[in-house]
């Protein structure tokens, strides 16, 4: 018994390692100077999740500088804001995304949430496949019909948020890359803002929301 156990630790702990090494890796990789880049903090979280501090040499290279930096999923975040460090960097995620964001809590039990994340992933899908294919976004006259037939194939219908409204889509003015837009819900009071069912639920909630998903194992 003791051997099995003794076993199994060295298993989990080579998995960790592995998986901070893929982190470090892929900080490196977005880096525009890799040379003495110095890592300290590292540790890997449920769910798949790795954050630490490294510290690189700034663009100009003149100074040093320490980060945080979170790796989930095969991405990376090398300049994480203050939701991503407490919604990732956790062993109680599910509690972070109701604390620090009104949402929640994202539970297996919680059929509304689930629901909102899975139609969201699936509209967030089909716009970038739509980008990709077309090089643009749906004009806010077509909006999200522009992704079902006869306009488009990456949809076989259109969605409905949990209390049977349309999600929101509308399309920016973007940047010089390409055009980006709002994904969202306002919840069951229709109104922005709000908390547990009436918290809003835009497309930037979505890795959040798939930090919680991946600690959840289907019955």
């Amino acid at each position: 018994m003791r051997l099995l156990t003794r076993l199994f630790a060295l298993a989990f702990l080579g998995g960790c390692s592995n998986l901070q090494q893929q982190a470090q890796d892929s900080l490196l990789s977005t880096l525009p100077d890799k040379r003495g880049v110095t890592y300290d903090n590292v540790r890997t979280y449920p769910g798949g999740v790795v954050c630490g501090d490294y510290t690189a040499s700034s663009v100009m290279g003149y100074t040093q500088r320490t980060r945080p930096f979170i790796y989930h999923d095969g991405r990376v975040f090398n300049q994480p804001g203050k939701d991503e460090v407490a919604i990732y960097c956790t062993k109680a995620p599910v509690k972070a995304l109701h604390e620090r964001l009104g949402i929640g809590p994202m539970t297996a039990e919680n059929a509304t949430l689930q629901q909102i994340y899975r139609d969201m992933s699936a509209l967030h899908d089909a716009l970038e496949a739509h980008i990709n294919a077309r090089g643009d976004l749906p004009a806010d006259a077509a909006g999200l019909n522009a992704l079902t037939p006869p306009e488009g194939d990456y949809l076989d219908n259109i969605p409905l948020d949990p209390w049977g409204r349309p999600y929101h889509y509308e399309r920016s003015l973007g940047g010089r890359v390409r055009a980006t837009y709002e994904l969202y819900t306002l919840g069951a009071d229709n109104q922005p803002g709000g908390s547990g069912p009436d918290a809003d639920i835009r497309r930037e909630h979505l890795g959040f929301l798939k930090r919680v998903a991946s600690m959840q194992k289907p019955d």
